[in-house]
């Protein structure tokens, strides 16, 4: 029998989710570069409380891959479905006309990789790849070594990297996939030495261990913001130390390798680690949302939608934002793209289920699975 997911961590990927995509309208809709500015203002403190999204979701898949054997097709199954939607959003654009495509767009997105689309798929993919040699290096580590090499990691991917302004090592603020594989053995130390096992939390209360999670992620992400104010009124172009300063702060305010980020990150995987979820319809429900996140990532943000989708709903560019409210706006837009982008993935995980139920389906994977078998470099169980 498979054994289910924690509810409380498939929440934080669900959670992590909805931060992703409010993020994407701040950016791809446009809303940040036609708001007043006080009310970019309230947009950036929307901003500092949602820079975790990419870092909780990358930790938690630590968190469960470092005991979890490497699965081959989990890697073809990720790329089949970012090609399916890649495919499908392509064939609506000349369908319907959405906007011209030369010969040579055509060709690059429908195409089975492409690097320039899905960032986040590549680095995941680059990171699941690596994870299995990732836990043999993390199996030989004792928890004060691996606790050094956490400590390494961030002082140089993380605080020299934003202090130098990415000069020391280019890590493409975060983006890379370096900035993952620190995650990555970030939440498998959590997952070797739970939080709750810690000398400085086991005597507390679940309550209090909430607040305190909850106190420094606020604490994180105010300061983070709090530095953003002060490029905002500071950052000039000349040559001072407090210019630089300025610039090195607007710069980190954004990046997910920034060390308040990271810190708020833990903090807010600290928090969802207290909570107790033990309704069983409620476990399913949360389980089966989540497994539906990574295909709402694909869709919302494919080219298609990032081009169009956000005109549709309303955000349209030239349109300048007053008001505090379009916070409000966000959050409902926000809610409407992932419950439509849930039932489009759900939809396309039955269609693929029904497809892979079939006998011709069957023979051909297994064709598929033969031959990588006789290459002898991971052997794969044929389907049944």
């Amino acid at each position: 029998m498979k054994k289910r997911r924690d509810p409380k961590f498939e929440l934080l990927r669900i959670s992590s989710m909805f931060m992703i995509i409010i993020w994407h309208i701040l950016m791809y809709a446009s809303v940040m570069d036609y708001a007043s500015p006080n009310v970019r203002y309230v947009l950036y403190l929307l901003q500092a409380i949602c820079v975790v999204h990419v870092n909780s979701y990358i930790l938690v898949t630590g968190y469960y891959q470092c005991k979890t054997k490497f699965n081959p097709k989990k890697v073809f199954g990720i790329m089949n479905a970012s090609w399916f939607y890649r495919v499908l959003c392509t064939l609506i654009v000349i369908g319907f006309q959405l906007y011209a495509m030369s010969t040579v767009d055509i060709i690059r997105s429908i195409m089975p990789y492409q690097s320039s689309a899905y960032w986040f798929i590549n680095s995941y993919l680059v990171l699941y790849l690596l994870s299995p040699f990732l836990n043999i290096l993390l199996k030989h580590l004792n928890q004060k070594q691996h606790k050094m090499l956490i400590v390494l990691l961030v002082f140089l991917t993380s605080v020299m990297t934003n202090l130098s302004n990415q000069r020391f090592f280019y890590n493409n603020y975060g983006l890379s996939p370096v900035t993952f594989v620190m995650l990555y053995i970030i939440g498998a130390y959590f997952r070797n030495y739970p939080l709750s096992e810690n000398k400085l939390l086991k005597g507390n209360t679940r309550r209090k261990n909430q607040l305190l999670f909850f106190s420094f992620f606020v604490f994180a992400f105010l300061v983070n913001y709090l530095m953003k104010m002060f490029t905002v009124t500071v950052l000039t172009s000349d040559q001072s130390v407090i210019a630089y300063l300025s610039q090195v702060l607007n710069a980190m305010f954004t990046n997910y390798d920034n060390p308040l980020v990271l810190l708020g990150t833990i903090m807010y995987f600290g928090y969802f680690s207290t909570l107790e979820i033990k309704h069983d319809f409620l476990t399913r429900l949360i389980n089966r949302v989540s497994a539906l996140t990574l295909g709402i990532y694909m869709i919302h943000e494919n080219l298609l939608f990032r081009f169009r989708g956000y005109q549709w709903l309303g955000f349209i560019k030239g349109n300048v934002y007053y008001s505090w409210t379009i916070v409000i706006r966000i959050l409902l837009i926000t809610v409407i793209i992932f419950v439509i982008c849930a039932v489009i993935e759900w939809l396309r995980q039955w269609l693929f289920n029904m497809i892979k139920r079939t006998k011709w389906s069957k023979r051909f994977r297994n064709s598929l699975l033969s031959y990588w078998n006789s290459l002898g470099i991971y052997p794969i169980e044929l389907v049944k």
